[in-house]
């Protein structure tokens, strides 16, 4: 919201350069987040060690110009995630700084102090030699092309891998659309609050789910581009493709478009009719019905058979060594007693999948229940407690996002 102590341009986009974001908020960007990104930068290197590091990149959002960040009297409040890429030198200084980078996040959040961070500052840290390897994703594609140099030489970008927005696959869109899904059932608790901050982080997080659901259409239709008013301008001027046609028909394309504009410009809302349920159940069924989509080796039609069904045939991408590697590193933060309990009870699930492949095809058989069965259903308690010990669907929900951020933050 932008009640005049900060200027802000209506569409809300964040550019470095004054000639395309117009001198008066270019201004708010120079003087307020640039000088944020040099204090991020700076701690960055003072706690790793700057001879450690070989270069640290922006990337995300507001590289490309599209932070959602609300401006008002109280300060800063950031929706979108604040997304650093850390390269460093040694392997041993990449596996000892490597479970901390949540905690670094949470001290470069400290720097603005009358900022709150819905999103948050997230710090992924790569060893050097990693960084020519990385398979092709959007995060990749994008750091690439968009990613800006904060420390390091200036062709650090040039470190990364070239891809063809045709070599993204398949299993890439499913990988974003399972992360959507929980990410969706942690927004659920802000259906039933009237707090405005609360509101915004809903709306930032239902139109995460259609702006995903645009990146999964144009990976599958080839024509993956960075930044999300260039997907949503390029859906607009190619309706004669014949793939984005099928896969986003012309009510789809009108929920893309709104939720795209509300993304960049969450302070909008106020002109939005808002029904917090309502819009979340909406956005949830649409959801679920893209992921089924993608699944299909023909996603441009529409698929039918249940989501069971797609469940039970999944298969895991690791071998099983690997898989009981990752459920050990899981298991040890217990005592050894509780250790030993959680390994019986999770039983055959140990070797049929990673904590990670469990925690997504639970995470599926939630938001299905919810779509299905309403808010107040009572579902089966799993007795391994994991990645849910609830038979109440909210407190499941939320239990499942809750190690679903450990996953991804550490």
């Amino acid at each position: 919201m932008n009640d005049g102590k900060f200027p802000c341009l209506k569409c809300g986009l964040f550019y470095m350069n004054e000639e395309v974001a117009g001198k008066q908020f270019a201004g708010w960007y120079r003087d307020y987040f640039c000088p944020f990104t040099q204090s991020v930068t700076d701690l960055i290197k003072k706690e790793i060690g700057k001879e450690n590091i070989d270069g640290i990149l922006l990337c995300g959002s507001f590289a490309t110009g599209e932070g959602s960040v609300v401006l008002s009297s109280k300060g800063t409040l950031f929706l979108s995630d604040v997304d650093i890429v850390v390269a460093v030198n040694s392997l041993s200084i990449h596996q000892h700084i490597l479970p901390g980078k949540r905690k670094l996040g949470d001290k470069c959040e400290k720097l603005w102090r009358d900022a709150k961070f819905r999103g948050r500052v997230n710090i992924g840290i790569y060893h050097l030699a990693e960084l020519s390897s990385l398979t092709p994703s959007p995060g990749v594609y994008d750091m690439k092309r968009k990613g800006l140099v904060l420390f390091g030489r200036k062709e650090f970008t040039a470190l990364f891998p070239s891809y063809k927005s045709n070599d993204i696959t398949s299993e890439e869109v499913v990988r974003l659309m399972e992360n959507r899904i929980v990410a969706h059932l942690g927004a659920h608790r802000l259906i039933h609050t009237a707090d405005l901050e609360d509101r915004l982080e809903l709306i930032y997080e239902v139109s995460r789910v259609y702006t995903d659901m645009l990146v999964g259409a144009m990976i599958v239709a080839g024509k993956y581009r960075s930044g999300y008013y260039n997907r949503l301008t390029f859906l607009k001027k190619n309706r004669d493709n014949q793939t984005l046609l099928k896969l986003i028909p012309s009510d789809m394309l009108k929920k893309m478009e709104k939720w795209t504009r509300l993304k960049l410009d969450p302070s909008s809302c106020s002109e939005v009719e808002i029904n917090s349920k309502r819009m979340w159940e909406e956005s949830a069924t649409d959801l679920l019905r893209y992921w089924k989509l993608f699944q299909s080796a023909k996603p441009q039609v529409e698929n039918k058979k249940a989501v069971e069904d797609f469940l039970e045939s999944r298969k895991s991408k690791y071998t099983l060594l690997v898989r009981l590697k990752l459920w050990r590193n899981y298991l040890k933060r217990f005592s050894m007693p509780l250790r030993i309990v959680r390994i019986i009870n999770l039983g055959k699930n140990l070797y049929k999948s990673s904590p990670e492949e469990l925690l997504m095809e639970y995470g599926i058989r939630l938001l299905h229940c919810r779509i299905e069965k309403g808010e107040k259903v009572h579902i089966k308690s799993l007795s391994g407690g994991f990645p849910y010990d609830s038979s109440e669907w909210s407190k499941a929900a939320e239990k499942l996002y809750s190690h679903w951020v450990k996953f991804v933050s550490g």
